[in-house]
């Protein structure tokens, strides 16, 4: 865990594939960890993501078994939000500071709403 939880503030799991094979899977993990260490800084500091608090931030990996779960089979970098949300406006705010830091990330849809919640995925 990079940041703690704090109540009202958005949860947000950063994963990486594992699995990808040598200098592939590397490079997600850095643009995981790169995110992850962004965003641990703001909330740590307390600091919003425009006007959105942050909790608790972790980066985790992601195994190739999970990975192969039809409710998983991510093979790109991808933001996950439940859409018509207040999720998919967070989503929209998590991928333009991404994209500030030269990380490009899609937007996706989640199967299912969990509030306070965003999952990040670095895959490609």
């Amino acid at each position: 865990m990079l940041a703690p939880y704090v109540a009202k503030g958005w949860d947000i799991d950063i994963f990486w594939c594992q699995g990808l094979g040598g200098a592939r899977e590397t490079q997600a993990y850095g643009r995981a960890k790169a995110l992850a260490q962004r965003l641990a800084d703001m909330s740590r500091a307390g600091s919003k993501l425009e006007n959105d608090k942050l909790g608790r931030i972790q980066l985790r990996p992601l195994s190739p078994i999970i990975n192969q779960r039809p409710d998983y089979t991510i093979y790109s970098d991808i933001v996950r939000a439940y859409a018509n949300s207040g999720e998919t406006e967070f989503a929209q705010k998590l991928i333009g500071l991404s994209n500030k830091m030269e990380l490009p990330l899609d937007l996706r849809n989640a199967g299912t709403r969990q509030d306070w919640y965003i999952s990040v995925f670095f895959c490609r």
